[in-house]
């Protein structure tokens, strides 16, 4: 039975919701940035959380280049969940026009060699949006996603997620669903940046200890998809760019172990590479470092 608090977040999330999906773009937009400075104030802890992490990532960067960075990650964070709060007032036509797209021929030409692929993302920009683009293109996606503590708004979210067309899948249920997926030539949507509490597999990030997933190596290893990275950077409102790495295919020789380390660290320069070029587009609220830190 869902706590009490649990409708009470939920109401919060209708009335939310409500006031964006009659709002235009532009007005949407601004709320959403106005509730991403409102939480700057109030989440003190998520505030430090973020500035450490900026300081550590960035230490070349003075107090005052990294304070408008942090209020802007949060705005970020704003705008993104009052754009998924939109989701089907916001159309695939409508997003056709405002995602700039970018990389498709290594998509198109995973899906032709029939082993589906692994769209490999983060939290980054608006990183539900993308999904949702190569839904409105015609891609079939399945993305894996986490259980929201309270169930009411899970399900919310994911029935604005199958809204646009994209299929979801819960992380650590099933994983025989991911090799379902990239069997029938899907396209599996991962964002595998934040910390894995398993600590199975240790890397350098920014130049600290970080512990990283093997899932997405581990898949593309055991099936043939390609690994396919892409992050959705956002410029406007009403625009959104893709930026694409090099497709990673698992190395040749070495054990699995090997394979996999090489794999995981090349995604996370793809990482590293584009949120240097963009800092405020990430979400550094995350305690991604814990590896670090213990």
């Amino acid at each position: 039975m869902a706590k009490l608090s649990h409708y009470l977040e939920q109401s919060l999330v209708l009335l939310g919701t409500s006031v964006a999906r009659v709002l235009s773009e532009s007005s949407a937009d601004r709320l959403g940035a106005f509730m991403g400075r409102g939480a700057f104030n109030l989440l003190k802890g998520r505030r430090n959380v973020a500035l450490g992490n900026l300081r550590h990532a960035f230490p070349m960067k003075s107090e005052a280049e990294l304070a408008p960075i942090t209020r802007a990650v949060f705005e970020n964070v704003g705008r993104t969940a009052v754009e998924v709060a939109r989701f089907g007032v916001t159309t695939a036509e409508r997003l056709k026009e405002i995602v700039v797209p970018a990389g498709r021929e290594q998509l198109d030409r995973a899906l032709e060699a029939g082993n589906g692929g692994i769209f490999l993302t983060a939290h980054f920009g608006n990183w539900e949006l993308s999904a949702c683009w190569l839904a409105a293109m015609g891609y079939p996606i399945d993305i894996l996603v986490l259980a929201q503590h309270n169930d009411l708004f899970d399900r919310m979210l994911n029935r604005s997620r199958n809204r646009m067309g994209v299929g979801t899948m819960l992380v650590g249920q099933n994983t025989r669903d991911i090799f379902r997926a990239l069997k029938q030539n899907k396209l599996v949507g991962i964002a595998p940046d934040q910390h894995d509490p398993s600590r199975n597999l240790i890397i350098d990030f920014f130049g600290r200890k970080a512990a990283a997933a093997r899932g997405p190596a581990l898949f593309s290893i055991r099936t043939g998809a390609p690994i396919l990275p892409f992050l959705l950077r956002r410029i406007r409102h009403d625009r959104h760019e893709f930026i694409s790495g090099d497709p990673i295919f698992p190395p040749s020789g070495g054990d699995e172990s090997s394979q996999v380390r090489e794999m995981v660290l090349s995604y996370h320069r793809f990482y590293e590479e584009v949120i240097t070029r963009y800092p405020d587009q990430w979400m550094w609220t995350h305690r991604r470092w814990k590896a670090a830190d213990d």
